[in-house]
C-alpha cells in the first residue's frame, strides 16, 4: 500500500495537493514549509506530530494546528494510497480505520542518547526474533532467576530487563548509602567523643560497597549472557543496519558495531580505522535512519516511517542517502534545503519555493 497524494491546508494556504511516494525528498529553503509537509503526513498516518527528537507531541500538534489557512473551516491532512484508500486527520484527530504508522527516528534518537542498557533493550525488543526470547533467560541463576520467574505475564525481554533494572537500582542504592556513610564517618571524625561509632560505620560501608560491587558484576554478567546468547542475531542486526550506511563520496564512512557485553558503538571510521562517536547532526540522523530501516526489514513491517530531518545536508549527500536507503521496506522521507541531483527510480521529489513575505 503505497502513498500517492497528500492533500492538506497546513501550509498557511488554501488546501494544496502534493504528489508523494513511499520514498520522498522534501526540499526548499528555510521557512518554505518542509517540516509542515512532513507533519501533515505524520498526522494522517499516526495522528501525532512532533519536532524531530522532541517528546512534547501536544505542543507540536498545537503548532501545526496554527498553520492552517485563516479562512479554512478546519485543519486537515489527507494521504491517498494507490489502492484507493486514504488516511485522514481533521481538526486534531484521525478519522476512519487506516492503519497506524510508527515514526521511529525520534524513538531511535532517544535510545541512542540513553544508557547502554536501554539501547540494548531497544535492539533486543526490535531487532531480534521474538520467538527465541525465552532461551535468553535460561542461563540466569539464583535470586535473579527467581525474580524473573515471578513475572509470567511479561514477555521474556521485559522480564530480563526488569531484572537488569532491579540490579541497576541496587547498584545506585548501594552507592547512595556508601556516600551517606562516608559523610557520617567524616562527621564523627570531627567529634572524638563519638569515635566509638566509627568502626560500626566502616563495617556498614564495607558491606554496602560489597553489595554494590556484586550488583555491578551481576549487571555485567546478565548483559553479557544476553549478548552471547544472541550473538548470531546481533551479527545479523549489525549487518542489516550497516547495509543502510553505504559509502557516500566525500563523507566519512559510518557504521555500527555491537559487541557482547559492551556498549554498542555507533559512529564513523577515521582514516586509521578507529571507530569514534558520530560528531555531527547529519551523521547521527543517518545512523538513526539506518537503525529505523533495519527495524522495518527485520520485523517485515512496511508501516514504519523513517524521516531524516534537515541537518545541513548538501544536495550530493542527500542523493547519496537516498541511494543508501533505496532498498528499505518502509516509508522514507528525506528533508533537505536543496536538492539538484537525480533520485533512484520510485522516489518522488517535492520542491518548495521560498515563501513570500
Amino acid at each position: 500500500m503505497k502513498a500517492t497524494q497528500l492533500v492538506t491546508n497546513l501550509t498557511r494556504s488554501a488546501s494544496k495537493t502534493y504528489t508523494v511516494e513511499d520514498k520522498l525528498v522534501v526540499s526548499g529553503p528555510p521557512a518554505s514549509g518542509k517540516t509542515t509537509i512532513i507533519h501533515a503526513m505524520q498526522l494522517a498516518l499516526s495522528g501525532e506530530a512532533h519536532e524531530f527528537g522532541a517528546r512534547d507531541a501536544a505542543k507540536a500538534k498545537r503548532m501545526v494546528m496554527s498553520l492552517k489557512h485563516p479562512s479554512a473551516a478546519n485543519a486537515h491532512s489527507i494521504l491517498h494510497f494507490e489502492d484507493g484508500t486514504k488516511a485522514v486527520w481533521r481538526d486534531g484527530k484521525r478519522e476512519g480505520t487506516a492503519p497506524l504508522y510508527r515514526f521511529i527516528v525520534p524513538e531511535v534518537y532517544g535510545f541512542m542518547a540513553s544508557s547502554p542498557i536501554k539501547f540494548y533493550t531497544f535492539l533486543y525488543q526490535n531487532l531480534l526474533p521474538q520467538e527465541d526470547a525465552e532461551r535468553l533467560l535460561s542461563d540466569l541463576r539464583g535470586e535473579l532467576a527467581t525474580f524473573v520467574s515471578r513475572m509470567p505475564q511479561k514477555t521474556a525481554y521485559e522480564r530480563f530487563f526488569a531484572a537488569v533494572t532491579m540490579l541497576s537500582s541496587l547498584k545506585r542504592e548501594s552507592s547512595t548509602k556508601v556516600k551517606n556513610l562516608e559523610i557520617a564517618i567524616d562527621t564523627i571524625d570531627e567529634f572524638d567523643e563519638f569515635s566509638q561509632n566509627r568502626p560500626l560505620l566502616l563495617e556498614r560501608r564495607a558491606a554496602e560497597v560489597s553489595k554494590g560491587a556484586q550488583a555491578k558484576s551481576l549487571l555485567a554478567d546478565v548483559v553479557n549472557t544476553m549478548s552471547e546468547n544472541c550473538r548470531t542475531y546481533l551479527n545479523h542486526t549489525e549487518e542489516t543496519i550497516n547495509s543502510y550506511l553505504t559509502k557516500i563520496e566525500g563523507v566519512p564512512d559510518l557504521c555500527v558495531r555491537i559487541e557482547a557485553g559492551k556498549t554498542p558503538t555507533i559512529g564513523r571510521w577515521l582514516q586509521d580505522k578507529v571507530l569514534v562517536p558520530a560528531s555531527s547532526g547529519s551523521e547521527t540522523a543517518r545512523i538513526a535512519a539506518a537503525v529505523g530501516c533495519a527495524v522495518a526489514e527485520i520485523q517485515r513491517n512496511s508501516r514504519i516511517a523513517v524521516v531524516l530531518p534537515d541537518r545541513g545536508l548538501t544536495s550530493e549527500v542527500a542523493a547519496g542517502i537516498a541511494k543508501s536507503l533505496d532498498h528499505a521496506r518502509c516509508m522514507v522521507i528525506i528533508q533537505t534545503c536543496e536538492f539538484k541531483k537525480g533520485l533512484p527510480k520510485g522516489w518522488e521529489h517535492v520542491a518548495l519555493a521560498a515563501r513570500e513575505s
